[in-house]
């Protein structure tokens, strides 16, 4: 079966180019063919993720999948076309939406021998990207990791990375609420001057010292009720991020020439202040895909900048790795 990610990645380049698979040439002998419209409408209409779910889960070359022009219809997309082995005719069907029906268009129609572990593992991924797009962080977590449970290993290195960004948009999430602890913490000089005001009333008037100890001991309980927040925000952030980085890590160890595993993996180290190793893995980054420094250049600064390092190594080891992958 073809590596998951460089069929994602076809797909990419289908959708981004407009390729059509009717350009192609008359169909090879012995190959079944699947063409997706990728024209306007069908594309509103998710035909994106149907071509990437055929490209991904056809088990070999002998179905070549492609994406083509209007096959009009627009309104019943997404729309795909079929040419079966058994007698060379086509055949179009209409509103193919989802993983289970190109599961069953592959094994009922074309005959082809599918793992349903891949297509489960391929529907909870594209559920779990719905989810993160829609700052659904909880709900898309638990399709990675559902889409991981399903045992498809080809696809660990790719959901490891989607799951490491979902992680990070937690960590920036609890990195908000950090924020906000620490604005309410910094009215401890006024909590202060409160409870110093309150004890002076309760030692001047006697009378009204119940009142006064119980202003006081509610202002103390506020403000330790704010530290204990910003412990348990601040600890939920660090966790994210470390979660994040496990699983970026792993994907460079699964896809060690996908670079935005080893950018995923540089930007946790970044947050957590891991300057010298999110260098490397930045490095690692701009080797595979040079056009990443605008990306990375600005976050290496910042982490320069709040250790008050004004000159940065990052510029000659771009321009090495830019030269590195010239050469290649």
């Amino acid at each position: 079966m073809k590596r998951p990610l460089a069929a994602l990645g076809a797909a990419a380049v289908m959708l981004a180019s407009g390729t059509s698979g009717l350009s192609a040439g008359p169909p090879k002998q012995g190959v079944a063919r699947v063409n997706v419209c990728t024209n306007r409408w069908c594309k509103e209409k998710g035909s994106g993720a149907t071509l990437a779910s055929f490209i991904g889960l056809v088990p070999d070359e002998r179905t070549v999948v492609s994406g083509v022009d209007c096959l009009g219809k627009c309104n019943r997309g997404p729309n795909v076309q079929i040419m079966r082995l058994d007698d060379g005719s086509w055949y179009e069907l209409n509103r193919v939406d989802s993983v289970d029906k190109v599961y069953r268009i592959l094994t009922d129609h074309l005959g082809c021998d599918v793992s349903p572990a891949a297509a489960e593992c391929l529907q909870h991924n594209f559920e779990g990207n719905a989810h993160l797009d829609r700052n659904e962080v909880t709900q898309a977590i638990a399709c990675y990791n559902r889409a991981i449970d399903a045992g498809f290993k080809d696809q660990e290195g790719v959901i490891l990375v989607m799951r490491s960004t979902a992680y990070l948009q937690r960590a920036f999430a609890h990195r908000l609420d950090v924020r906000a602890t620490l604005e309410r913490a910094a009215d401890t000089a006024l909590t202060e001057l409160a409870m110093t005001t309150a004890l002076g009333a309760a030692r001047a008037w006697p009378l009204w010292a119940p009142t006064m100890h119980a202003v006081v001991a509610a202002l103390g309980e506020a403000q330790a009720e704010t530290y204990r927040s910003l412990k348990m925000h601040h600890g939920l952030y660090e966790l994210s991020l470390l979660q994040a980085t496990d699983d970026a890590i792993r994907a460079t160890q699964l896809l060690p020439n996908y670079s935005k595993c080893w950018l995923r993996a540089g930007e946790a180290l970044a947050e957590l202040r891991r300057t010298e190793d999110a260098l490397q893995y930045f490095q690692a980054a701009v080797a595979l895909d040079p056009s990443l420094a605008v990306v990375i250049q600005p976050i290496v600064e910042q982490l320069q900048e709040s250790r008050g390092q004004r000159r940065f190594r990052f510029r000659p080891l771009q321009r090495r790795s830019q030269g590195r992958a010239t050469a290649v």
